[in-house]
């Protein structure tokens, strides 16, 4: 709160408690008139008189009291109004004390920078005079000693160089004769050795492919039996990401190598190839229906297979059984006397969709015993 705001909240009170006093008085002229008609005896009269008389004074007192507290009022009016007067002088006395010290400071740096100034133009006038005097003295003496000097020294030098040359030459050359030397003797030991190593190594050729020609003959034949053992055994896992497969369809010309799972799935489908339907196991007597999705990583190709072309199916027993594509054709999803067929080999049928999937790719192989 400002002070102007403090001198009017106090002038409020003082006319306030003016007001309740003056009411006050009033009240109370007001009973004792009353209290007085009442009476009826004359001693009662004067005794009422006499009270009245109290009080009369009594409100006498109050009313000098009262104006005194007006007088009060107005003393405190012109103390608020001095302070304020003070407060203002007061704060137009500090704007004027800030105002001379920045001027004094600004006074201050500009007298310093003229200092500066003018010892910056003393050293100037210093470095001016004391030069011409030094260079004008020095220069002729300095260059005719110099002059002197070289002309002393550099018949000496000359003669040290072409010395120092002279013998460098002649070392770079006996190094090199050295070198020339040692190579020569170096390639004739190389040459001998290897004429050695081979003779040596034609003899134990000769030797080895006699060998080799001896046993080559029962080596090629179990060799072949291994080879096949190999080829119609492979192992083969018995799940895939965490569903149960049957085994895996290898088609070389499509480049598909992918496992055969045990149902069909949402997921399944997604990954693999899934057993639809079985008359039998796979590779044993019967017809399969192995189906996949036209995916690139599925059966996309399986259009580009003919008769002849050549799919493998493993087992989980490990089996490997080469199959031959022997029909190939385009069908509705409707038919179905395809899949159950009673075959008296091991055949296996391969579905998928057509790029429409209006119908399906149909391929049929047998087993070749």
């Amino acid at each position: 709160m400002s002070k102007q705001d403090k001198v009017a909240i106090i002038t409020l009170c003082i006319v306030i408690m003016v007001l309740l006093a003056v009411y006050i008085i009033i009240a109370f002229d007001f009973f004792t008139k009353d209290n007085i008609m009442k009476s009826t005896t004359e001693n009662e009269t004067i005794a009422c008189m006499q009270e009245k008389q109290k009080k009369v004074s009594n409100i006498n007192e109050v009313k000098q009291k009262l104006i005194t507290s007006s007088n009060i009022g107005n003393i405190l009016e012109e103390m608020t109004s001095k302070i304020l007067k003070e407060s203002e002088e007061s704060e137009e006395t500090q704007k004027n004390t800030n105002n001379s010290k920045e001027e004094k400071q600004n006074q201050n740096q500009n007298q310093n920078q003229s200092q500066s100034q003018k010892q910056n133009q003393n050293q100037n006038q210093n470095q001016n005079e004391t030069k011409p005097k030094t260079t004008a003295t020095t220069k002729p003496a300095v260059t005719k000693a110099i002059l002197k000097t070289n002309s002393n020294t550099e018949e000496p030098i000359k003669a040290k160089k072409l010395t120092n040359t002279n013998s460098e030459q002649k070392q770079q050359e006996t190094k090199q004769q050295e070198q020339t030397e040692n190579k020569k003797e170096n390639t004739n030991s190389n040459i001998s050795t290897k004429q050695q190593n081979t003779q040596i190594k034609t003899k134990t050729t000769t030797e080895t492919k006699k060998q080799t020609e001896i046993k080559s003959q029962p080596q090629s034949q179990s060799q072949t039996q291994t080879q096949t053992k190999k080829d119609t055994t492979t192992f083969v896992p018995s799940s895939y990401q965490g569903l149960p497969a049957v085994g895996r369809i290898e088609i070389p010309k499509n480049g598909i190598n992918i496992p055969i799972l045990s149902n069909v799935s949402v997921k399944g489908m997604e990954i693999a190839s899934c057993l639809l339907y079985s008359t039998g196991n796979l590779n044993q007597k019967g017809n399969n229906l192995i189906v996949a999705h036209n995916y690139k990583n599925l059966f996309r190709d399986n259009k580009k297979l003919n008769v002849g072309d050549k799919i493998y199916v493993t087992s989980l027993d490990g089996k490997r059984v080469e199959y031959t594509v022997y029909d190939k054709f385009t069908t509705t999803p409707e038919r179905f006397d395809y899949v159950a067929r009673k075959t008296s080999s091991p055949e296996i049928t391969l579905s998928t969709c057509t790029n429409n999937d209006d119908y399906r790719l149909v391929i049929l192989a047998k087993a070749n015993n």
